[in-house]
C-alpha cells in the first residue's frame, strides 16, 4: 500500500471535493485495475458500479448530483466506503497520472483541495511527488490513464 499524503481526517475537512466532479470532468472518475475492483466486489458491492474501459481496466460510474455535478458512489456523508481498499488513483490524490503522447506524467491538481492549497510549495509535497515516482512506476499501464485537460494541473515530472 502506498504511503499517504492526505489522511482520512484531512479528507473529511474537504467535504468530498476530490470525489465530486463537474460535468465536464466526469470522465476523470477514478480508474481501477482489475485486482483493485475485485477487492471492492469482495465487500459486497455490485459490479454494476463499474464500467470496463479496456480489458482489465475499470472506471466507476458516477452518480448524478444535479446542477451539473457527479459524485463517486462510494462517497457517503463525507466518508469513503472503500477507503482501505480504494484504488491508487484515489490514494495518490491530489496527484494524478496523465497520459500524453504515449508517455505518463505525474501531475498535481492544484484545484480545490484543502491540502494542496495548504502545502502547494512545501517540501512535504515535493518529497511525496518523488516518492510516487519511485513507487508507482512498476504499476503503470499506459492505456489506463485519462487524457486530463491541463487547466488545474501542474505537470510535476515525466515518469516514463
Amino acid at each position: 500500500m502506498l504511503k499517504q499524503l492526505i489522511s482520512s481526517e484531512d479528507c473529511k475537512i474537504c467535504k468530498d471535493k476530490c470525489c465530486t466532479f463537474e460535468n465536464k470532468y466526469k470522465d476523470y472518475a477514478p480508474v481501477f485495475a482489475e485486482e483493485e475492483m475485485l477487492k471492492i466486489l469482495k465487500r459486497g458491492f455490485s459490479k454494476g458500479l463499474f464500467k470496463e474501459i479496456k480489458k482489465g481496466v475499470w472506471q466507476i460510474k458516477l452518480a448524478k448530483l444535479g446542477d451539473g455535478f457527479w459524485v463517486c458512489p462510494f462517497s457517503k456523508k463525507n466518508n469513503c466506503e472503500i477507503y482501505d481498499v480504494r484504488p491508487n488513483d484515489c490514494a495518490i490524490w491530489p496527484f494524478v497520472l496523465v497520459e500524453e503522447d504515449k508517455k505518463i506524467f505525474l501531475a498535481l491538481d492544484k484545484g480545490e483541495c484543502y491540502i494542496t492549497e495548504k502545502k502547494l510549495n512545501s517540501k512535504e509535497l515535493k518529497d511525496y511527488a518523488n516518492y510516487l515516482k519511485e513507487h508507482i512506476i512498476s504499476d503503470l499501464d499506459l492505456g489506463r490513464y485519462p487524457k486530463w485537460k491541463k487547466g488545474n494541473l501542474i505537470i510535476v515530472d515525466k515518469i516514463r
